[in-house]
């Protein structure tokens, strides 16, 4: 199993009501999640435990690399200038050459904009497994133009700012395709505003390792506490129902 981190980088939005996510569409030729739209991130590589730092922070070194290589921004401190940063994207060619990119650019990543938000586990059924940490970034205003956006064009396709809504609603009218755990993380950032977002607490200790159960009907994404799921600790309903046509549904129902 590999050890993979995934960012949901925020921004408030022209309001500051509401606000927006990053989220970039997987190339169809993935072996992984073909053609969806996802949160930016990817696996673990060696030099991002060249930074010097303990276990608990290496997925966050993970992410931040993971979202300049995809999207082109830069969660660092000092912030260098977006010129800067995109000049340096347009150069880079390989994930050992991010140490030395930060390095000529005078700053080093911005852990503390990393906020533990879900741990996910790829479910055993699956072929290629991925222990994957969630982390909420907010991002500057310098970034609130979808100009700035960039994406490589050997993993991601495509960018798009969304609001948590609007990716549920496109994908309610089949004009993208999300996996199960993100449409389970969009629904809950549907309901939570931006400042609660950034202060409540998640500890990464705790993880979601569904199963799923396959019928002539549907499959069952049975998340921790369902009836099915392998931990056999579950007393009632929690699953995400996928249909025959793909259509998402969340079930929670708790027995007494």
């Amino acid at each position: 199993m590999q050890r993979a981190t995934s960012v949901i980088l925020c921004r408030r939005n022209a309001q500051r009501k509401n606000y927006k996510i990053l989220m970039v569409q997987r190339s169809k030729t993935c072996r992984f999640m073909p053609g969806e739209y996802v949160f930016p991130g990817g696996v673990k590589a060696n030099i991002d435990e060249r930074f010097g730092l303990n276990q608990i922070d290496v997925p966050k070194i993970t992410g931040i690399r993971e979202v300049f290589e995809e999207s082109g921004l830069l969660i660092a401190i000092p912030q260098p200038k977006r010129e800067h940063v995109v000049d340096a994207w347009r150069k880079y060619d390989h994930e050992d050459q991010f140490h030395n990119l930060i390095t000529e650019l005078g700053c080093v990543p911005n852990i503390s904009k990393m906020i533990p938000y879900a741990r996910w586990v790829t479910p055993q059924q699956e072929k290629w497994r991925y222990d994957t940490h969630f982390y909420i970034a907010p991002i500057n205003d310098e970034f609130d133009s979808t100009s700035f956006n960039l994406h490589d064009v050997r993993e991601t396709t495509g960018s798009q700012w969304f609001e948590p809504h609007e990716a549920l609603e496109l994908f309610n009218r089949k004009e993208i395709k999300l996996p199960p755990p993100t449409w389970f993380i969009l629904k809950d950032l549907a309901i939570t505003n931006f400042d609660h977002l950034l202060t409540r607490t998640y500890s990464m200790d705790k993880y979601i390792e569904p199963n799923i159960i396959t019928n002539k009907t549907h499959r069952a994404v049975c998340l921790p506490g369902d009836k099915q799921h392998h931990s056999d600790k579950g007393r009632g309903t929690n699953r995400i129902i996928i249909d025959c046509n793909g259509n998402y549904e969340y079930i929670r129902d708790f027995k007494d």
